[in-house]
């Protein structure tokens, strides 16, 4: 449609991360992009990436997109706090439908207050099956009454125990009875599975309730970025619940690659100076499917254990494994690594490279990346999937653990480590075996996937994700 136009709300934190994202968008010139997309960074703050700073964003984009959106209906003149360019929308319609991040979910309701007529979706990054998890009903093995069940525990008395209802509310959601945790996809885990290292999670309880309430009251639908043929069963008990039932539609697009999975293009020629020149200097001078790529994501990180992450780049070390190593996590500042690992990293360039962020789906379509050492989100599962990438799985929490036993168990498409278990999950695995926890184990663990991706295993699983 030639007429749509585009306006993007973010927190001025994050203003250059959107931008860098649109400009590598395949098949949309620069051009159409400044005519029709406007990037406008609200809030007045910038704090530094932090697990802290969450709840801080969240309130700012809370308070300040609302004020901006007034101003767009009013055909006003908005002015993006990172870049001071002002916008003016006299001649821009009203907008017709508002995408609102499940990180965000006040700001969806609050124009919905404002604009009662607007279409509202709630965006969300996973997967349908966490999806259903995270706001549907207790019938569907959900978390869609969380707030009610914390709020009746207040009631009854927690509350007398001096603990807030964050707390109250946090302890219900990691409470492991030991019991199945129900899967529409069939996958096998128990509910201490579902949080398997004790790293502190981000202060965002109220956030997920009210993303809760965003889902299945305020908005007219949802979108998420997965494929009813990657989980067919989780799409049916969709339809049923939330369009049969609540009568909202959803969408499923599909991962937004910006790289062809099936004929990538080299990456363009960078200066020598460019971040990425070391990196695509590096995979260029690897064999074929060798390299493995790790990378946390945002967020997560085993800054609580420190000597997991040693352990497991010293054996790539020794068992002269090609790696790339992203410390672009926001734990990643609590833990870094020791000064004698960086040195044997630095004295080992043919083997291994450090890398503060890595553009990663140019990287996943390099033919000598062989595998991506990921904690599983949504869209480091789903670019392994499309890139046909065995994936190594190191889960935290919320949906990573079942896409770690999804692709591992179900589909045998990757592996899982299990010995970097330290928080209720160390507990035994579905699967079977026991969680030693020791250095020799994951030592010893590690070592074995990194021989069975060399032999028949390994391109059993290759072959499995290329399907």
């Amino acid at each position: 449609n030639p007429n749509l136009t585009f306006t993007i709300f973010a927190h001025k934190t994050f203003v250059g991360f959107v931008n860098d994202e649109l400009s590598r968008s395949p098949n949309v010139s620069p051009d159409v992009l400044a005519q029709r997309v406007r990037v406008i960074g609200v809030a007045q703050n910038e704090p530094k990436p932090s697990l802290e700073a969450l709840k801080e964003i969240f309130f700012d984009l809370t308070t300040y997109v609302p004020e901006a959106y007034k101003i767009i209906l009013a055909n006003g003149v908005v002015t993006c706090t990172t870049t001071r360019k002002q916008y003016d929308f006299k001649d821009v319609p009203k907008p017709t439908l508002f995408i609102c991040d499940m990180f965000s979910p006040l700001v969806g309701q609050k124009v919905k207050e404002i604009s009662p007529e607007i279409k509202l979706i709630h965006s969300f990054p996973p997967t349908v099956g966490s999806f259903i998890r995270h706001y549907g009903p207790p019938e569907l093995g959900a978390l869609g009454n969380w707030e009610a069940e914390t709020k009746a525990a207040m009631e009854n008395g927690a509350a007398a125990g001096g603990k807030s209802f964050e707390e109250v509310a946090d302890s219900l959601h990691t409470e492991h009875p030991g019991e199945l945790q129900p899967n529409p996809e069939g996958v096998q885990l128990y509910d201490y599975e579902m949080h398997p290292q004790d790293v502190p999670q981000p202060p965002i309880v109220p956030i997920l309730m009210a993303s809760t309430r965003q889902a299945v009251e305020w908005a007219d639908g949802a979108i998420m970025p997965s494929i009813d043929a990657f989980e067919p069963k989780s799409t049916e008990a969709l339809q049923r619940w939330y369009t049969d039932e609540l009568h909202k539609r959803f969408f499923l697009v599909g991962p937004q690659l910006s790289v062809s999975p099936t004929s990538p293009a080299p990456p363009p020629p960078l200066p020598a100076e460019h971040p990425f020149t070391k990196i695509f200097t590096f995979l260029n001078s690897q064999r074929p499917k060798s390299v493995v790529l790790i990378s946390f994501g945002t967020v997560f990180y085993p800054f609580t254990h420190p000597n997991q992450v040693e352990v497991l780049l010293k054996t790539l070390l020794d068992t002269k494994t090609p790696f790339i190593f992203s410390r672009a996590s926001m734990g990643y500042a609590a833990a870094p690594l020791s000064k004698e690992l960086e040195a044997a990293i630095a004295a080992s360039p043919e083997t291994a490279l450090i890398t503060d962020f890595v553009p990663q789906q140019e990287v996943l379509a390099h033919p000598s990346l062989g595998a991506m050492l990921t904690h599983g989100g949504a869209g480091s599962t789903f670019e392994i999937i499309m890139y046909g990438v065995v994936g190594i799985f190191w889960p935290f929490a919320a949906d990573q653990p079942v896409h770690a036993a999804y692709l591992t168990e179900n589909l045998d498409a990757a592996f899982e480590l299990v010995q970097v278990r330290t928080g209720p999950g160390a507990r035994p695995p579905r699967r079977g075996g026991e969680v030693v926890g020791t250095d020799e184990a994951m030592a010893t663990e590690i070592r074995q996937v990194v021989a069975d991706l060399k032999g028949e295993v390994g391109q059993r699983k290759r072959k499995n994700i290329e399907a």
